[in-house]
Parts: C-alpha cells; structure tokens; sequence
C-alpha cells in the first residue's frame, strides 16, 4: 500500500473561483447528470450534458459560485484539490463533482459540443464565435487586488 501526505482541498473564496474557475471547463458529474461545461469571462456558461447542448450563466456571490439556467439559480460553496472539483450545497454536502480543465477544449463557446460528455468528438472546425469575434473579455464582480509595485505611489 502507498502512502504519502494527504492533499488537502481548498475551499475557493469569491476572487479563488474567479481566477481559477472561470475561463475553463469540468467535465463532471452533477447527480446522477454526467456534463461538460465551460465557465466563460462574460458570465455564460456553455455545456453539452445526456441531454444535449445548453446554455445558462454565472455569478460570484458571497463567495459562493452561483449557477442559473431556466431562471433557476443554485449557488455552491466551491472546493478544489489538485483539478479535483467539488460544489458543495449549503448543508455541508458534495452535490456535483468533476475534473478541471484548462480553456475550452471542446469549444462550447463557439456552438462546439454536440456529442454526450463522454464522447470525444470536440469541435475542431476553427469556425468563428457566432456574430464573428470573440467576447471581450471581463471577470463580472470580482477584480483581484493590485500588486503593491503596481500601485502608484
């Protein structure tokens, strides 16, 4: 039997889940739901789960990482090992859970996703965000703090 330290997992606060959450995706495991979702910089999330493509969106609050879709928002104290993820509800128990990965490998943003999560047939077609362009990119409600050598004295 190995044995060695435990990882010990974290438990994100507001700017945590900004800066390490979004702009990437989970493919995960929320129920009994399997889904891929990629969490974008304009407050929308894009995912591919057993029943197809959605959309809904995304906010900070308290600290907590807050989830809509179908005018329903559930809001998720968010616990990261490694890219181990966790939403935790607020009794204390681990409702969703998945693999953090880095971007959007799938290309939700751009309509990619057509295939369940576990297939593995990622949009590759290069095509354009919808409108052309890409959205500008912003972190809605949470900006980190300045580096004291970037503050003027």
């Amino acid at each position: 039997m190995l044995t060695g330290p435990a990882s010990a997992a974290e438990t994100l606060d507001g700017l945590g889940v900004a800066t390490r959450v979004i702009g990437n995706s989970v493919d995960g495991v929320f129920g009994d739901v399997s889904f891929f979702e990629y969490y974008a910089f304009d407050g929308s999330v894009h995912g591919v789960g057993d029943d197809g493509p959605y959309d809904g969106t995304w906010t900070i609050e308290n600290d907590k990482m807050c989830i809509g879709f179908d005018d329903i928002v559930d809001c998720y104290t968010i616990s990261l090992d490694g890219d181990h993820i966790d939403w935790i509800n607020d009794g204390g128990e681990v409702e969703g859970t998945g693999l953090l990965l880095p971007g959007d490998p799938r290309k939700l943003e751009m309509g990619g996703g057509e295939t369940v999560p576990d297939g593995s047939t990622p949009n590759d077609s290069g095509d354009a965000a919808p409108g052309g362009g890409e959205a500008p990119l912003a972190m809605p409600d949470v900006q980190p703090a300045p580096d004291d050598d970037q503050v003027a004295e």
